[in-house]
């Protein structure tokens, strides 16, 4: 992507040696693809829906959650089979030792303490699959010159409209840079009504283990 910046401002990005330097165009390309990861997150929840599933086990409430979650969307459990789940509810933590708040199996709730997940109530026994948990993924930056943004088809190069904008404001190209900063805001606008017309097409869910 660093390629497709150089081709917009003239310039080779590839080293720390000239006035916009590779580094820098690293930055803002993370700091475009950013943004547009939120634009997708707020507009379509299906794009980086996940579903991660865990074992329980006996006595165990307490489970790490993927290393990869931006935001849980859905937990169930099944704490008999995991074909027979229940939905469960997130409580506040301070809601735990609350006499008046009984969970059940029939009605179980869940907590977030750091990067874990706490069922209460605790399983009374081992279940393969037994907790089922999407969540919205991030996706992290993006490192290594040849990454790519995870982005809907047609909408990856967003981020180099990003962070040619601010390469050519380094350089005093206000107009251009304002022109490349104003296509960006134009095209997520763009991208979020095509999104929104195909949410309802987008119904898969990557599965992974945890």
């Amino acid at each position: 992507m660093q390629t497709a910046v150089g081709e917009l401002i003239n310039q080779a990005v590839t080293d720390d040696t000239k006035t916009i330097t590779e580094t820098e165009v690293k930055r803002n390309l993370n700091i475009g693809y950013g943004l547009v990861k939120n634009a997708v997150v707020a507009t379509n929840q299906s794009f980086y829906l996940r579903l991660a599933k865990a074992d329980l086990v006996e006595d165990q409430s307490r489970y790490s959650l993927p290393t990869d979650l931006r935001r849980i969307s859905r937990v169930e459990v099944g704490y008999t089979a995991s074909t027979t789940r229940e939905r469960v509810q997130r409580v506040d933590r301070n809601a735990k030792d609350d006499p008046n708040v009984v969970q059940s199996e029939g009605r179980p709730a869940y907590y977030v303490t750091g990067d874990m997940i706490e069922l209460d109530p605790e399983p009374s026994s081992d279940v393969t699959d037994g907790l089922w948990l999407w969540y919205i993924e991030d996706t992290g930056d993006m490192s290594d010159d040849d990454d790519e943004p995870n982005l809907p088809k047609g909408w990856e190069y967003l981020p180099v409209l990003y962070a040619a904008s601010k390469a050519k404001r380094k350089v005093g190209l206000n107009t251009e840079a304002e022109s490349h900063l104003t296509e960006f805001k134009l095209e997520i606008a763009d991208m979020k009504d095509e999104l929104m017309r195909l949410e309802d097409s987008l119904d898969y869910v990557v599965v992974r283990g945890y």
